[in-house]
């Protein structure tokens, strides 16, 4: 935990002092649960270029890379690795490339620069990074944000080395619609048709079918035939038909037409459910439904309904953003 202080250019050597003091309860009263950055940082918000904010960008630096140290699960080569990224993604302006082409700019930069050569061998990294340990380094790092590996056969050759592209890219034109200029796709209650999203998600590094297949990974879409479903493009109400028949639950006090059960869901250690969340999980449901049961839920944007013939039920998944919370109901 870190204080940012950002009106340093008008600020009271009063305010400053202030700041400090409230800093230094916030640690004494947490110190059990959070580790602290020692002061508060002082800067002025609108110089991005300052002194104070690249001592900034040190710290979080600094922070990550403990973060990265003292993670348990983390594979005895990755530090190798994450030291190289920086030569893989200057010498390959592709954002996405194969994991040959990745491994053979790893040992280009072992061979060429001497700050990896000097702490590391290329024969016993040969040796040492086989298939199953890089398979796990990489998801390693796509865990921390550092690049985005694939555990699904269709893209298991396939790495995203700039993972900004991603979203200042893909999930760009994905999401786009009038006003905005072109290209866009028209979207029917979060539908459009598979060869138009491919048509506008191609670029010059990646084809529109491996970016339409990177992004349904990630969970922005589904793709079920000759239709592409965008679960930020769904209506924002449910449809008509989804359980009607709620408001008369018995035929009799003794003999209930349905039973009903439910849950108020919130994710474990965080303050509830992120809004980013459950578009994704609607993707992997869809994903479930279809190889289980060849059927895809009724959908709305904060919203699925669907059947599970193997227990004789449904389920509803409501999703509510202000609260942060989803409820599940069964009958």
């Amino acid at each position: 935990v870190g204080l940012i202080a950002t009106r340093k250019d008008t600020s009271t050597p009063e305010q400053k002092q202030n700041v400090i003091t409230v800093y230094a309860k916030l640690m004494h009263v947490y110190q059990d649960y959070f580790k602290f950055v020692e002061t508060p940082f002082f800067m002025d918000g609108r110089k991005s270029s300052s002194d104070d904010m690249k001592e900034l960008k040190h710290t979080i630096t600094e922070l990550a890379d403990d973060v990265l140290k003292s993670a348990p699960e983390r594979p005895s080569v990755c530090q190798l690795v994450e030291d190289a990224l920086p030569y893989i993604t200057d010498h390959e302006e592709r954002p996405i490339i194969s994991k040959g082409k990745f491994v053979e700019l790893l040992h280009e930069a072992l061979r060429t620069q001497k700050s990896l050569s000097s702490k590391y061998s290329e024969e016993a990294i040969r040796s040492e990074l086989k298939e199953d340990i890089l398979k796990d380094v990489l998801l390693y790092l796509t865990k921390m944000g550092k690049l985005v590996a694939f555990d699904t056969p269709q893209l298991a050759d396939r790495i995203v080395i700039h993972p900004e592209w991603l979203y200042e890219v893909l999930v760009g034109r994905l999401l786009s619609a009038p006003p905005l200029p072109p290209p866009y796709v028209t979207y029917d209650n979060g539908h459009a048709n598979y060869k138009n999203v491919c048509d506008i998600l191609k670029t010059d590094h990646a084809t529109g079918e491996e970016a339409v297949l990177v992004l349904a990974e990630l969970g922005y879409l589904f793709i079920r035939g000759t239709q592409v479903m965008v679960t930020s493009k769904l209506l924002s109400g449910p449809p008509t038909y989804v359980w009607k028949e709620m408001a008369a639950r018995t035929v009799s006090a003794e003999q209930p037409l349905y039973r009903y059960g439910g849950r108020r869901l919130h994710c474990k250690g965080t303050a509830g459910v992120s809004s980013a969340l459950f578009p994704r999980l609607q993707v992997r449901i869809c994903q479930v439904f279809e190889d289980e049961y060849d059927q895809v839920p009724h959908l709305w944007r904060n919203g699925l309904c669907v059947s599970i013939p193997k227990y004789q039920a449904e389920a509803v998944l409501l999703a509510y953003p202000e609260h942060k919370c989803i409820d599940v109901i069964v009958r």
